[in-house]
């Protein structure tokens, strides 16, 4: 095997990476705490980051996609008194403990790790920090998949990354969080991208912290994740579908789509009322399960939610539901859907993720609670039809309206209107779903529709006093 094949440098930029930007270099052994943190440039509709801090990686060994039956031993000039951070990517081959690697020094000092019991079958991303107990010698050697204690290693070792130095937390987060994308494995803390973005929230997404998977790319692990699915839930997976153009499927450097799970089970409960594509309003009942998206940067693109049907509870017709509010709650102005789950268990959501800039969305299955308990809304010949319990309002005589240009729009809609007061601002499409709600204070502001497919769509401005409509056309 060749050992040089597995001495990689990797570099990032401090902050945003930049196209044309120069990486900088860690030395071997060395790390970031004396430079001075530096504040990460904000992209618009981006998670605010925790840890504003530029990350500069550099392992000394990194492994991937190796055998059970590899041992590879890397050697390098030691420091005095080395410290380590290791991070391996493994599978057990059983429940019992086995050396996943050995460090040693040319004076027989040793430190080694071994996995953890009781993980067969599951994917394990395990983080280890130490140091040797006293000077080293002349050189160092790391040993992958065995150690003097546990021996032989039994399972897929999958990824390992090995640093001659005790990283900073920041600088942890960042490579467990890169291995937890690429492999599908849920961990119990925050996401963070090599940028410093926060990708994940362990504290405000808490609700959702089971089954964590996602997609996403970067340009310090060379990551570039377009198909996803969870080890730990195997229900929901996830996959970049190609632009509306026909070209190939891809993410930018920063732009990151992870999901989760909340723990409730895989029954039917609470009961919602949904708008049935403008014609009425049909009663179902909801999964107890409900699944969060955090999108970052992703605007506008395409994916397709594969789900294995098997695994859902039994119904005459599967509904999917997407709350855009990302509160959980599907209030009706928030709700958009429902979309019919074919047998296949494979849907294509057409659709923009995170078009309110909320940070989130969330989407559940439903059924119809009762065959007979859907209802219309109002009758369809009424010129005044009511929309979310508000009428329609009739212009006064001289009264100003609102002006909504241009029309057609392809990137921005410009609405000018002199209301005063609070607007709730609601489109929807041709099937009366609800693609996008957001409160202004009054006056006139602008709608970014660049996440929206070529089509007709209706604006709603709704006020205290009532709700006016007003109809736009999208074209690319």
């Amino acid at each position: 095997m060749n050992t040089k094949s597995f001495l990689l440098t990797l570099a990032a930029a401090a902050g945003i990476v930049l196209a044309g930007a120069q990486p900088m270099k860690l030395p071997s052994g060395g790390n970031t705490s004396s430079r001075k943190p530096q504040p990460v440039a904000q992209q618009p509709q981006t998670p605010r980051p925790r840890y504003a801090v530029p990350v500069n990686i550099t392992p000394a060994v990194w492994y991937k996609s190796g055998t059970k039956d590899a041992f590879p031993t890397f050697r390098y000039p030691a420091r005095k008194r080395p410290s380590y951070t290791v991070f391996a990517v493994y599978r057990s081959g059983d429940t019992s403990a086995h050396g996943l690697w050995q460090l040693g020094d040319s004076l027989g000092q040793r430190a080694s790790a071994c996995s953890r019991r009781n993980a067969a079958g599951k994917m394990i991303v395990q983080t280890n920090i130490g140091g040797l107990p006293k000077p080293a010698g002349d050189s160092l050697s790391f040993t992958l998949g065995r150690d003097s204690l546990y021996g032989r290693y039994s399972g897929q070792l999958e990824e390992c990354l090995f640093y001659p130095t005790a990283l900073r937390q920041v600088e942890r987060i960042v490579t467990e969080s890169y291995l937890a994308l690429k492999y599908g494995v849920t961990l119990h803390s925050d996401y963070l991208s090599p940028e410093g973005t926060l990708i994940w929230d362990n504290r405000s997404d808490r609700r959702y912290t089971h089954g964590i998977a996602g997609l996403g790319r970067d340009t310090v692990f060379g990551l570039h994740r377009t198909f996803s699915v969870s080890e730990e839930d195997s229900t929901l997976s996830v996959q970049l579908l190609p632009p509306v153009d026909g070209s190939k499927p891809g993410l930018q450097p920063g732009q990151y789509l992870l999901y989760g799970h909340s723990p409730e089970g895989m029954d039917f409960g609470t009961e919602v009322a949904i708008a049935d594509g403008g014609r009425g309003e049909l009663l179902l009942e909801m999964l107890e399960r409900k699944w969060m998206v955090r999108a970052t940067r992703t605007q506008g693109l395409r994916t397709r939610l594969a789900f294995r049907r098997d695994s859902l509870p039994e119904a005459d017709t599967l509904y999917l539901l997407v709350d855009r509010s990302g509160r959980g709650d599907f209030d009706f102005s928030d709700c958009y859907g429902p979309f019919t789950v074919p047998r296949t268990g494979s849907l294509i959501l057409d659709l923009a993720w995170d078009p309110d800039s909320s940070g989130t969305d969330v989407f559940t299955f439903a059924r119809k609670a009762l065959p007979d308990r859907s209802r219309m809304l109002c009758d369809e010949e009424a010129e005044e039809e009511a929309f979310n319990g508000v009428p329609v309002v009739s212009r006064a005589s001289g009264e100003t309206d609102a002006e909504c240009y241009p029309n057609p729009a392809s990137d921005v809609l410009h609405v000018r209107t002199d209301i005063s007061s609070a607007v709730l601002a609601v489109v929807t499409d041709g099937q009366g779903g609800v693609l996008y709600r957001k409160q202004f204070p009054g006056g006139s502001f602008d709608l970014d529709v660049r996440g929206f497919a070529s089509g007709s769509y209706v604006l709603h401005l709704r006020t205290s006093a009532g709700v006016r409509r007003y109809s736009f056309v999208v074209e690319r």
